[in-house]
Order: structure tokens, then C-alpha cells, then sequence
């Protein structure tokens, strides 16, 4: 997840012009630390609350906790899923994305450890 964001700044960084800044690197720099999500980049989110709140749409995040129960944390989105250890993992709360994700590979999230990155499809 940090790689991610790290190549997001850099991108923006790189060429503030073509996201609609001006100004220095410095000042781009600033302005996407204040609002990532306004570049595509999404803040952690560490709360049920906050993550329920997100607008649908796509976002790399992480777990700032452990997560164990994943209908509370995850209850509102359409399904998450994330990559360890050579092997692909998600979770929905639907079970036939589910059984969809079984039958491409997937192995089913039972939590998440704190520190580590996931897709969230809201």
C-alpha cells in the first residue's frame, strides 16, 4: 500500500500540471498530502463508520488494526481482496462473489492483519 501511494505522489509530483496543479513539486506535494483522495489516492481508513461512508468506487487502503470480523468492517462494501504470500485472497458479503472468487483461486478472507494492504470495492 505505501508503494502505492509512494508512486501516486511521485506521478503527481512529476507532472502537477496534467492534475491540474501548478507551482512548485513542493507545493503539489502539499496539496496531495492535504487530499489524496481528490488524485486517486485513499487515505486509511480505520473505521466500520468510515469505510461504510465511502462512495462507490475503488480504493487501495490498509488495516491500521487487526481485523477480525470482516461483516463489521466490511458489511457495506461489494467485495475486497488482496494478495499475500503468492496467494490471491478476497472477501464478499455476498456468498455468490464468493463462490466466484473460490472457483477463480481465491482463497476467503477470514481477517485482515493490521499493516496490510487491500482493495476495497465499494
Amino acid at each position: 500500500m505505501g508503494a502505492a501511494y509512494d508512486q501516486g505522489v511521485t506521478d503527481v509530483v512529476s507532472d502537477p500540471a496534467s492534475y491540474g496543479l501548478i507551482g512548485s513539486m513542493e507545493e503539489a506535494a502539499d496539496i496531495i498530502r492535504q487530499n489524496p483522495e481528490i488524485y486517486g489516492l485513499a487515505p486509511i481508513v480505520n473505521t466500520p463508520e468510515r469505510l461504510a461512508a465511502l462512495p462507490a468506487g475503488k480504493y487501495l487502503l490498509g488495516a491500521p488494526v487487526d481485523i477480525t470480523n470482516m461483516y463489521e468492517y466490511f458489511g457495506n462494501a461489494k467485495y475486497i481482496i488482496t494478495y499475500k504470500d503468492g496467494v490471491n485472497y478476497g472477501w464478499s458479503r455476498y456468498q455468490g462473489i464468493r463462490d466466484i472468487m473460490v472457483d477463480r483461486g481465491y482463497t476467503i478472507l477470514t481477517g485482515v492483519e493490521a499493516g496490510m494492504g487491500f482493495w476495497l470495492y465499494q
